[in-house]
């Protein structure tokens, strides 16, 4: 049987892929086989070749024997290279018909794979005509029977079924006509969804929406069904703002809260959607804010189940009904700011906040009464109107917080109407100005009015409040076991009347939720209480101040009479200061004064003294520093850190305010103590500082005296006891320590100043030791440990003139720490000292190195 070539046999396989791959595979078996055959020669040839010798080399030995061996074992190895020789010339041809069968196996596959294109298209051909009139056909029925969501149906099946576009003369015919029906299934949906808009059918919205989605254009649908959604807010509003207008009582008030969460409906709204007319500007925008969010929650729903799940839909649908209300609460503002003629009123409380009354009559008729009743009228349409704008400037702020949430959670940019911020922020303008105002007349009221009253003040340890003055007993925080260890005071009651209505400002500003507006009324709340509080108790320390000064020049005798005088003097004092101060109106003491008696000229007499103004400054200070408290708290809870740097920086101004209360507190208490030290310094002048009475004793005179019988000391301690026990009768006990402090310091001064004049021998010091020590344990008793503070001079002065020797002084002197101590001797004072020791020399004294 004559032998078949590879390229015969592939040739022989005709078409068959499989058949022609299992030849391919086989002939290349083939091919290594008689590639290792020809390698396998190869290498014997070499073998054979190494075991004979190079004939040069052979000759060069010198050996025919040699030469001829290596000729034979030449001719031994040329059948081995005629193998090899025709090996290689049988692998050329296998390779050869190797190729060429590649090349058939290729063009093979080439005619496969185009015959098997040229199918695939036919078929797809026959699925495109087969689909496009399946869908054609059903879109002409529906059509005909008026159903577009069906027929939407088989416009989006046909997009979504990837078949492509048509190329023959028919199929093009028929992609045109449905290319034509879907364009009339459009113009009819807008149609359609034009008579649901009018007829307000939901359903139908909803059923024709998601025809244009399956159309391709969800935009449009989602488009038309917020402009549809935001006509009808707006016609609704601007329904309810013309209503307003004209029926709206300009007093009315009505405290209704906005929920973001409101699903559906709102204020002022029924079952149908359609809405009866708001009682109230603030309802109105309640109402509108309520129906914003319900329109941006039930219209996200539906486009995200029924339409599509596109952020940018969700997107579109958040930035259309923002703008819309921005609109419309812009609108609101206006007509709110318009009606109530605000822009008008405080231009004339600007230009003259005495004209409060006439400011809050514009627009209104029927006020008829005297000016306290004008006034008093005043004041409440002015508080009313702040609960108005205050709560529709937290209303606006929630409504801005509710729609920058949603836009951050769509990855949004902030984009509010510059309309909108301006009228927010006139509003909030007006609404801090006219908050100041109503501070101060209020205040200035309440200053009219003033009276006394009787709070628990606690001793300085068991304060909660952290700050100097009264305790937190004094803001009726104080627990009943607290209370059994304080004691009762009186102060006036413009400390509470006035914190009371600062308290209500800052309650009715933070409630706005709006940082410049609250930063605002703190501002004028620190400015209203220096203004007009804190003035008003400078003028009565500068009463007690100026009784002070009366006391000093009339003299030191019959201190009981003469401080009986001096403080009726400062009740002079105090009424010129009222009148210097302009509040227009007589106080509430003085017309007591003049038209009754008995109790009214008693709490007249406790209102103008000094223990009753230092009760109330002690009093202001407590209340500042709770209201800053109260404010920092506000502040830390905020998130945004920039409003909580900016509202913290503004809170800051309580610390002066504070300070200015603290101050002014500090010097009433050094003129009660000017009016306590006459009484002292001549009590210490006629003991210790009487010219008959020596320190130079013997042994024999300090062994007599005691503790008991030193008629000296027991003299001052009794004056300053009594004198303290008189004063601080009616102050409360951390200005009773406070003051304790200042009489222990005129004390130790007085002391001091008696005790330089006077000569020691070693006895007469241990005396005066001895004396200073009780005085110091006195004190101590009723100050605690700033009495050894007080004393400590003094009792340097002691322990020098109590050394043995003047070389001894490096063992109890302790120079002064820094220039600013004023409480160490100098080198000076040292041995001025140390020469009232009658047995020092003076010559010692010089030499001394300090």
């Amino acid at each position: 049987m004559a032998e078949v070539s590879p390229l015969e046999e592939v040739v022989a396989l005709g078409t068959d892929p499989q058949a022609m791959e299992q030849a391919l595979q086989m002939t290349l078996r083939e091919e290594e086989e008689l590639q290792q055959q020809i390698g396998r020669a190869l290498a014997e040839s070499v073998r054979a070749t190494a075991k004979g010798e190079d004939p040069t080399t052979l000759t060069r030995l010198g050996g025919p024997a040699n030469l001829e061996g290596t000729l034979a074992s030449l001719d031994a190895s040329i059948p081995t290279l005629q193998s090899v020789y025709a090996g290689a010339g049988k692998l050329e041809g296998r390779i050869a018909e190797t190729r060429a069968m590649a090349d058939v196996v290729s063009r093979r596959v080439r005619e496969i794979d185009l015959a098997r294109s040229r199918a695939l298209e036919a078929l797809a051909h026959v699925r495109r005509v087969v689909e496009l009139r399946e869908c054609l056909k059903g879109v002409k029925e529906c059509m005909a029977r008026e159903d577009l969501e069906a027929a939407s149906d088989f416009v989006h099946r046909y997009r979504s079924s990837g078949v492509g576009h048509a190329d023959g003369e028919d199929e093009a015919e028929s992609s045109a006509e449905f290319k034509m029906r879907e364009e009339s299934l459009s113009r009819t949906a807008l149609e359609e969804l034009t008579r649901a808009f009018e007829a307000r059918d939901e359903d139908k919205i909803l059923k024709v929406c998601r025809v244009f989605a399956k159309l391709g254009q969800p935009t449009e649908g989602v488009s038309r069904l917020l402009r549809y959604r935001c006509d009808q807010l707006r016609r609704d509003v601007e329904l309810e703002i013309e209503l307003t207008s004209a029926e709206e009582d300009p007093e009315a008030r009505h405290d209704v809260e906005y929920d973001p969460s409101h699903a559906s409906g709102g204020a002022g709204s029924d079952g149908n959607g359609s809405s009866s007319p708001a009682k109230s500007y603030l309802d109105l925008l309640v109402h509108l804010l309520n129906q914003g969010a319900a329109v941006v929650q039930r219209t996200s729903s539906v486009v995200r189940r029924h339409i599509s799940k596109s952020k940018d839909l969700q997107a579109l649908v958040v930035s259309s009904i923002h703008a819309e209300c921005d609109g419309l609460i812009t609108k609101i503002l206006r007509s709110f700011m318009e009606r109530r003629r605000v822009e008008e009123r405080a231009r004339m409380i600007i230009s003259d906040p005495s004209r409060l009354g006439e400011a809050m009559r514009l627009g209104t008729t029927g006020w008829i009464g005297n000016e306290e009743e004008e006034r008093t009228e005043a004041i409440q349409t002015l508080d009313a109107f702040l609960d108005d704008a205050a709560l529709m400037l937290k209303h606006t702020e929630t409504y801005n917080q509710f729609i920058q949430g949603k836009r951050a959670d769509l990855g949004m940019a902030d984009n509010e109407s510059r309309e909108y911020i301006n009228v927010v922020q006139e509003l909030a303008g007006y609404y801090a100005v006219m908050e100041k105002t109503y501070m101060a007349t209020a205040i200035d009221t309440a200053l009219e009015i003033e009276g006394v009253m009787e709070r628990t003040s606690l001793p300085p340890a068991t304060s909660r409040s952290g700050a100097n003055g009264l305790s937190a007993g004094a803001e009726g925080l104080h627990h009943e076991d607290d209370a059994s260890r304080g004691k009762q005071v009186v102060v006036s009651t413009i400390a509470e009347d006035a914190f009371f209505v600062v308290d209500k400002c800052r309650d009715r500003a933070t409630a706005t939720g709006h940082t410049d507006s609250i930063c605002a009324v703190v501002n004028h709340i620190v400015q209203v209480l220096e203004e007009r509080v804190a003035v008003q108790l400078q003028g009565r320390v500068n009463a007690i101040r100026s009784g002070a000064q009366s006391l000093g020049l009339q003299g030191q005798e019959q201190f009981d009479r003469l401080r009986a005088a001096a403080f009726s003097q400062a009740q002079q004092a105090l009424s010129a200061t009222q009148g210097a101060a302009g509040t227009g109106a007589p106080s509430k003491s003085k017309t007591n004064s003049d038209s009754k008696q008995g109790g009214d000229d008693e709490d007249a007499e406790s209102l103008r003294s000094p223990e009753t103004t230092l009760n109330s400054l002690a009093l202001c200070i407590v209340y500042t520093n709770r209201l800053r408290a109260t404010l920092e708290a506000y502040a830390d809870s905020l998130p945004d850190d920039r409003r909580r740097r900016h509202l913290k920086e503004c809170v800051d101004g309580f610390l002066e305010t504070s300070d200015l209360f603290q101050r002014t507190l500090n010097r009433g208490l050094d003129s009660l103590t000017r009016l306590i030290k006459p009484r002292l310094q001549s009590r210490v002048q006629s003991t210790v500082g009487n010219p008959g009475i020596s320190f130079e004793l013997t042994e024999d005179e300090y062994m007599s005296q005691n503790e008991s019988n030193d008629p000296y000391v027991w003299a001052v301690l009794q004056t300053a006891d009594d004198l303290l026990n008189e004063t601080c009768l009616h102050l409360d006990l951390d200005s009773t320590q406070q003051l304790g402090v200042r009489v222990a310091g005129v004390t130790a001064d007085e002391l001091m100043a008696a005790v330089v004049q006077k000569r020691f021998t070693a006895f007469g010091a241990l005396l005066l030791d001895r004396q200073l020590r009780s005085i110091v344990k006195f004190f101590d008793g009723r100050i605690g440990a700033d009495a050894r503070l007080r004393f400590r001079r003094l009792q340097q002065i002691t322990d020098l003139l109590n050394l043995d020797r003047v070389e001894d002084v490096h063992d109890v002197y302790v120079p002064p720490s820094s220039a600013s101590d004023t409480t160490a001797l100098d080198k000076r004072a040292v041995k001025r000292a140390l020469a009232l020791r009658v047995d020092f020399k003076q010559d010692d004294i010089k030499r001394l190195k300090i």
